[in-house]
């Protein structure tokens, strides 16, 4: 004990101490298991007649066990409901009406009941308890039918079930409460008659909340009117027909978010009357707002920023002009866009609709035209640069040669242009030397041997890198070279060659033509039925003096009247002998040469390698090997 009270005395006031579950009357029950914690007898099995609730369960009865309405006190059999004081008393040898005596019938007389409910028929009455189914009480109407005596209730049958002389009266246990309904809508007020049947002007439905109304009543249709018309307690509620839809208008704009719908007679707070709004949270978008450049749809279109965006362009030469092709629309330019377009090539900063106007056939300034090109032909006049000679006739687009260009434009630079020298519209492209002795020269050829190859029917010798006529016997091998129709009268080149074996210049050129091999070497004319001399170089013999087969500056015979002093004359053979290879000495490397003719051809160039044989004791035949060779003409 005392060590208990010393543990108690520890303990902090602030401790909180859980006992579990209470049994304050110590009778094992805990909790809601028991309805009288301060009665051990509450909870249980029930006992009768002690008073108490032992099973917690209102329902079970403590006394009158039988419900006959009568107490165990009064009652002479508590488990019999038809024994208690002012029953029926019966010819059975049962004390029914508790008092004290059986079989004693008050009035001294008995009847016949037939159909066993205790009442008899009236008219067997007889004076002693003599035989089966007699009762005291004479009063059954009906005793064919059990169902049809002084206690039974009455019903709403047709049948004077109490047999009280009445059919049906209100007081019948089925009988129905029926309600005044003066508006005659089928529904009555509070004011009430019960009957078996409804009487006039009265109906079974007392939930009519205005009966002076015919159009108020619960199966009416609930408007917007100020009126409860469905009687629901409700005016105007949200369940009338005609009440609106609202919807929330968060940004207070006028325009509702139609994701959330109020239905309504009166607008709620903090609502709009459509359900229009495309952004609820954004003021300024909604449908009739101007449309800006904000990457919203303020007008609620569907559309985002339509007719206020600006077009940018990419710019990708960074000009300041882009490529109508590669076009965003937005607000706000991209990283290398910008606003202007008509950029016609955007990989060039010379082309854009601010360049200055070119004379090339270009279109600098992107305006779908060729620069500087008065008669629409598509070539720019001559005369700043371009190519078109006469730049007020669209039939005429090019100059007939490079000369020609020069001529209107002395501007015009080296460099490759398209020419028409026979205007019919049909374009050769060549290049001009617009430089060399006052310009105005067309290229023929520039080849290299070593890697072009051979033109004409000239025979290629890779390892030597030349292109010479390969044979044993005299001969020539032609190339023609294409003057494209121009006119010219001058004729400017230059070659390089080799020497092979025992060519001798002009040895055997007496009593030939240009059309002989009058030379050893390379003859140049122009001319297709008739050749005219242009230039020839001839291959000597030797360096040596003195044989009438060397050049003629060293004493070999002169060149022939029709080539008079046109021609230049060298030789790789150091010696008075010859063998059968190629010299190595490069001919002509330091010589070019320039003639006028006589009169102006359109005629193309032909050149010739050409030798003729010494003698026919020779194994191989001498021969000419061309390195290079350059022509122009003007």
């Amino acid at each position: 004990m005392w060590l208990l009270l010393l543990v108690l005395a520890c303990r902090n006031k602030d401790d909180v101490v859980d006992t579990g579950p209470i049994d304050g009357d110590g009778d094992g029950l805990f909790g809601e298991a028991d309805c009288n914690d301060d009665d051990p007898a509450a909870g249980g099995i029930e006992v009768p007649y002690d008073g108490v609730d032992n099973d917690c369960d209102p329902s079970t009865p403590d006394d009158d066990l039988d419900g006959d309405g009568y107490a165990q006190a009064d009652d002479c059999d508590d488990s019999d409901a038809n024994l208690h004081p002012g029953a029926v008393e019966l010819c059975d040898g049962v004390d029914q009406d508790c008092d004290g005596v059986i079989d004693d019938a008050e009035s001294g007389a008995w009847y016949v009941d037939a159909d066993g409910d205790g009442f008899g028929d009236p008219e067997t009455e007889q004076a002693s308890c003599d035989g089966e189914g007699l009762t005291a009480d004479g009063s059954d109407c009906d005793d064919a039918d059990p169902a049809i005596n002084i206690a039974a209730d009455e019903l709403c049958d047709g049948i004077d079930n109490d047999c009280d002389g009445a059919v049906d009266e209100p007081s019948a246990a089925d009988a129905a409460d029926w309600y005044a309904d003066v508006d005659g809508d089928g529904f009555g007020s509070t004011e009430r008659q019960r009957a078996c049947e409804a009487p006039e002007g009265y109906v079974a439905l007392s939930t009519d909340c205005d009966d002076a109304d015919p159009a108020v009543n619960p199966d009416a249709t609930e408007v917007c009117d100020g009126v409860d018309n469905d009687c629901d307690g409700q005016t105007d509620d949200d369940a009338s027909v005609d009440a609106p839809s609202w919807y929330p208008d968060a940004d207070a704009d006028g325009y509702g978010d139609g994701r959330a719908e109020l239905v309504a007679c009166t607008q709620p707070s903090g609502t709009a009357d459509n359900a229009d709004d495309c952004d609820d949270d954004e003021p300024t978008v909604h449908p009739g707002a101007a449309e800006a450049c904000d990457d919203l749809d303020n007008d609620c279109d569907l559309t985002v920023d339509e007719g206020v965006l600006t077009t940018f362009y990419l710019d990708y030469d960074a000009d300041g002009y882009g490529d109508d092709a590669r076009a965003v629309e937005g607000c706000a330019a991209l990283a290398g866009y910008v606003s202007a377009g008509g950029d016609c090539d955007d990989t060039d900063t010379a082309y854009n609709p601010g360049a200055a106007a070119g004379c090339d056939g270009e279109d600098y300034d992107c305006d779908g035209l060729v620069d500087n090109d008065s008669d629409g032909d598509g070539a720019s006049d001559s005369a700043c640069g371009g190519t078109d000679c006469d730049d007020a006739d669209a039939s005429l687009t090019l100059c007939g040669s490079c000369l020609e260009i020069l001529n209107t434009s002395a501007s015009a630079t080296d460099g490759s242009y398209d020419i028409d020298p026979d205007g019919d519209g049909v374009s050769d492209t060549v290049l001009c030397d617009m430089t060399t002795d006052g310009g105005g020269w067309m290229q023929l050829v520039d080849d290299d041997y070593s890697a072009d190859p051979c033109p004409g029917n000239w025979v290629q010798d890779a390892a030597q890198g030349v292109c010479h006529r390969d044979t044993a016997r005299g001969s020539d091998v032609s190339a023609i070279f294409d003057a494209h129709g121009v006119t010219w009268d001058e004729a400017r080149g230059a070659m390089t060659a080799y020497q092979y074996a025992s060519t001798n210049a002009f040895w055997y050129a007496s009593g030939t033509t240009l059309d002989d091999w009058y030379v050893d070497g390379v003859s140049i004319t122009h001319g297709a039925s008739t050749r005219a001399h242009v230039f020839t170089y001839a291959v000597g013999y030797s360096i040596s003096q003195g044989y009438v087969y060397d050049c003629p500056a060293i004493g070999g015979n002169p060149a022939p009247l029709y080539v008079g002093s046109d021609f230049l004359c060298e030789s790789g053979n150091s010696g008075t002998t010859f063998a059968y290879v190629w010299y190595t000495p490069l001919l002509f490397a330091n010589d070019t040469f320039q003639v006028t003719l006589a009169s102006p051809t359109t005629d193309d160039v032909e050149v010739r390698i050409m030798c003729d044989e010494e003698s026919s004791s020779h194994s191989y035949s001498e021969d000419v090997g061309v390195a290079s060779l350059e022509l122009w003409v003007r």
